[in-house]
Parts: structure tokens; sequence; C-alpha cells
């Protein structure tokens, strides 16, 4: 058989192969053998049907299998003989049956990209991550904020301040006319409560969730008994539609200020929390950050690594693969969007970002699964099926479903090639981590900021 290959770009190639006459023909007769051993016709037996009655009957059949099995042996011969590292075939030029009795077949076909790696080239990676340890101040703000869950909120005279709690009722307008008017019924109380209505006011620094944008931080100052006329702005991704980026005046009384009563930071406190006295929720709570800081010391070093390897190695991938991961991601960022409150029209506005956003992604997610098998085959890196069956275990343990339900779901979905391929990715990675140079810094002053 001739079979021959022509590279062509993005991972593309030619495939152009002959069949022998002698090929064919046997090929052709194990064809019409299955034709007449399983096809029925009037007035025959089954299997006793005349070979020129089944090629008359089922001439058009057995063409079409007989191309697709010769077409089958075509593709085998590239693969095994010709080392082709078939992914698919794009498109077929041509499948005809010469005169000579030759079968004709011209392809072209999508081909695994051709990575190379040196162990020099992923091994000993220079990496940096920032020192994370568990302070006492941390400590402190943690039973600060345990604390302040426990605090009973007590009417007292004085100044409404950070921390405080208020009772208050309140009318809103835009341009002089009622807001609740120009707003559905059931959105009405964003705009007029003459029934006392509790507000927390954060503590400074922390960012609370406002129903309506600024109205905590404006009634500082104020004691029971006070009014104030306060400036609203809703921003433009606020969650109702109609309030969206307009403006309106709030007018406020207040009916009380209420003041926390904090319980003391102690062992009764701890028992409260379940914990057995305070020393002991101090370590669990050191235990659990410092397991934090070491995922987040883990995902640092990934990170870098995987980032690393993409913008050092720069290789064609399959366009079908970039298209159909592209459209995965693209949904997923459009989801993203509509749950947190964008509408179609501002989804819209931003398509191009999306997709160019979302085209990058997908080139760096394939690039590096590609660069991960071939650190894999190098490395040897294998996964057992005790691996998998513990994996497939904790899987069904986390979804909350019988082991042997969820096995058959798994094999009638997705299949478990697929759990073995993330787990031979994740070992993959775990590798490249354990041989990287890791290099610990402090971190920057903004970043401390940020931590805490």
């Amino acid at each position: 058989m001739n079979v021959a290959i022509e590279k062509l770009p993005e991972c593309r190639a030619k495939l152009s192969a002959e069949v022998p006459a002698d090929t064919v023909t046997e090929t052709r007769n194990g064809v019409v053998k299955a034709f007449m051993s399983q096809a029925k016709v009037p007035g025959f037996r089954p299997g006793k049907l005349p070979r020129k009655v089944v090629e008359n009957k089922y001439s058009t059949e057995i063409e079409e299998e007989l191309k697709e099995r010769l077409t089958r042996t075509v593709l085998r011969e590239a693969i095994e003989n010709q080392k082709l590292e078939l992914l698919g075939v794009a498109a077929v030029e041509r499948e005809v049956f010469e005169n000579d009795g030759t079968f004709s077949y011209i392809s072209e076909v999508v081909t695994k990209p051709e990575v190379e790696l040196s162990e020099e080239e992923y091994k000993n990676i220079e990496v940096e991550v920032v020192k994370q340890e568990v302070t006492d101040d941390m400590i402190d703000d943690w039973l600060a904020r345990v604390q302040a869950n426990f605090a009973e909120y007590k009417e007292a005279d004085g100044e409404i301040e950070h921390g405080d709690r208020a009772m208050i009722v309140y009318t809103a307008t835009k341009d002089g006319e009622p807001l609740a008017e120009q707003l559905k019924e059931e959105m009405a109380p964003i705009a007029h409560r003459d029934e006392a209505f509790e507000l927390m006011i954060p503590k400074e620094g922390e960012n609370g969730y406002e129903m309506i944008p600024g109205l905590a931080d404006a009634i500082v100052g104020l004691k029971a008994g006070d009014s104030k006329e306060v400036d609203v702005t809703f921003g433009d991704d606020y969650f109702i539609e109609e309030l969206k980026g307009i403006s309106a005046v709030y007018k406020v009384d207040v009916e009380s200020v209420q003041k926390p009563d904090l319980p003391p930071i102690d062992d009764d406190l701890a028992r409260k929390v379940g914990g057995e006295n305070l020393e002991a929720i101090k370590e669990h709570f050191t235990n659990e950050m410092k397991a934090q800081f070491e995922q987040g010391r883990i995902q640092q070093i990934d990170n870098q690594i995987l980032e690393r390897l993409n913008k050092e190695h720069e290789f064609e991938i399959p366009r079908e693969q970039v298209f159909d991961e592209t459209q995965h991601f693209v949904n997923q960022m459009v989801t993203n969007a509509y749950q947190q409150g964008m509408n179609p029209d501002d989804v819209d506005k931003h398509e191009n970002e999306i997709v160019e956003d979302a085209t990058a992604r997908a080139v760096s997610n394939i690039r590096t699964r590609y660069m991960l098998d071939v650190i894999a085959e190098k490395e040897k890196i294998t996964v057992s099926d005790d691996e998998l069956t513990r994996q497939v275990v904790y899987m069904a343990n986390q979804a909350k479903k019988p082991i042997k339900k969820y096995a058959r779901e798994l094999r009638d979905g997705p299949g478990f090639d697929g759990v073995r391929r993330d787990i031979m990715i994740s070992k993959t990675i775990a590798f490249l981590r354990e041989n990287a140079n890791v290099t610990e810094v402090d971190a920057k002053p903004e970043e401390e900021e940020k931590d805490s």
C-alpha cells in the first residue's frame, strides 16, 4: 500500500493513499460474506443467500461498508507504519475505486502537535513564593470577629458609631416624586419604609453588604430622634434594573441606636464555637490558616510553573480544539456574568473582550495539556488502577452517591479515561513542583495590607 503524508500548518496533514487491487478485492469479499450471512431476503433462508442476489440488492451498502473498511486500513497503516499521530479526519477529498481495481484515498487529517521538551526545560524551574505565617495579630482579629458574632445589641444613648446597629425609617424621592411609586410593588420597600428597619453599620474598613449604597456611613454621628437627607446613587451594576445608575434623595429618621455588648474572650466564648477552651480554638484556627497558606503556596508554585512553560514554549495546536475550548470558556464566562447581575445588553457590549479572553485561556490550557503529556511520558508517570479506584470512591463521596451507582453514571457519561487523565495531570504537576527551585520572598507592604 502506498501512503504519503504531507504536513500542513495548524497541526494538519494531507494523507494520500492507494490501496492495491488485490487488497480491495479481498476486503470486498469479506464485506459481501458478512452481508450474505446477515441479510434477510424473502424466499431465501438466512445464510443461504446467493452472492449475486446480495450484491444486486445491497450494492450501495456494500460499497459504503467497503470504503469505510479500506479507509480504516489506510488510517491504521498511517498510524502504525508512518508514525502519524492522528487526532481525526477533517475532510475527505477523494475516495474512489479506480478502473484498475485500486482504491484511491485523499483526506486532510488533524494531527497531534509536535512538542519538544528537554529535561532541562521542565526541571528546576525558578519560582518565587510569598512567605506567609500565622501572626498574633491574625489570631486576635479572628477572635474579635468571633466575639462580634456573639455580641448582644442593646439600646443606648449617644451617636451612631461604626459597629453599631440603628433602627430607622426612610422615604426616597427622585426628581421630587416618591421613588416607591416608580418601582414594582415587590421592590418598593427599597424606597420606602414606615416600620422600623434594622441597619447594621459596618466597622471602619469593613465592606458590608449595602442594600442602599452609602446609607450606613451617612448616618454615622446621628442620635435617636435625628433626621437627615442623604443623596444616594445606585451603581450601574445594581441588582435592580430600574435603579441602575439613578440618584435619589433619602429622608432618614433614626428611631433608636443599639450598641454591641461584647462577651469576654475566654473559655466560655470558646465553648460557644465548639472548642474545649480558648487555647484549643486558637490552635485550631492556627492549623486551619497554616493549611490555607500551604494550599496557596502550592497554587502559587503551580501557576508560575505552568505560566513559565506556556511563555517559553509556543507550538501549533489544532484549531478545532481551540474552537471547542474557547466555546466552553465563553459559555462559562457568560453564565457567570448573568449570575453576577449583568443583562444581555451588557454581555453583548463585552462580547469581543469575552471571546479574546476565552481564546487566550483555551490556547494556554491546550498547550499546557500537551506539554504535561510529554513530560508524563518522559518521566514514565502513570496512573494505577488502585489510584483510579480511590479517586472514584472520593468523587462518589463528594457527590453523596453510592459508589456503584456513581461508577455506573461515570461509565455511561464521561468515562473513567477522563478521571484517569485528570489524575495523571495532577501527578505530573506535582512532579514539576517537587523538581522546581522555590525561593521564598517577603510580602510587599501592599500584599501584607491586602492579606490582613
